[in-house]
């Protein structure tokens, strides 16, 4: 089973939130997060649309309940090398790193190129893509997810 990253950009958008969780929950895919990515997603929807604190942590830990391997502690150092065009979404590989994942799965696919994820054998993917690849790979999974 795929393991994939779901960046805050991602998670931020309640809608593909849901649908990629009932589908991981369906067994699609592994999801893997961190705090990191909970705290800037949380504060993003907080800014913009200025959702309570008590819904956001009750969606933050329904996720938890729901995913118990899927939060990370990433070592930032085992990337001390790499470069992305905007290194604050270093930890976003370094999570990808510690959680043996397949994809990193955001809306910023230009803040991960193929030439640094490709020798650490990750590729970034738009939710879209994630969905079509998963489809043709786990239609069974991807249906009982959306159902």
């Amino acid at each position: 089973m795929d393991t994939a990253v779901l960046d805050a950009c991602v998670l931020f958008r309640g809608g593909v939130r849901d649908f990629l969780l009932w589908v991981a929950e369906a067994g699609a895919f592994s999801p893997a997060w961190s705090d990191t990515i909970h705290d800037e997603w949380m504060r993003s929807r907080r800014e913009k649309f200025g959702d309570a604190m008590a819904r956001l942590n009750y969606a933050r830990e329904e996720m938890e309940k729901a995913f118990p391997g899927a939060n990370f502690d990433p070592d930032l150092e085992v990337l001390n090398r790499i470069l992305l065009p905007d290194a604050n979404d270093l930890h976003v590989l370094a999570i990808a790193v510690a959680a043996q994942a397949n994809s990193v799965v955001t809306y910023n696919i230009r803040h991960f190129p193929n030439g640094v994820l490709g020798p650490l054998g990750l590729r970034a993917e738009t939710p879209d893509e994630f969905g079509l690849r998963l489809l043709d790979k786990t239609a069974t999974e991807v249906i009982e997810g959306a159902r």
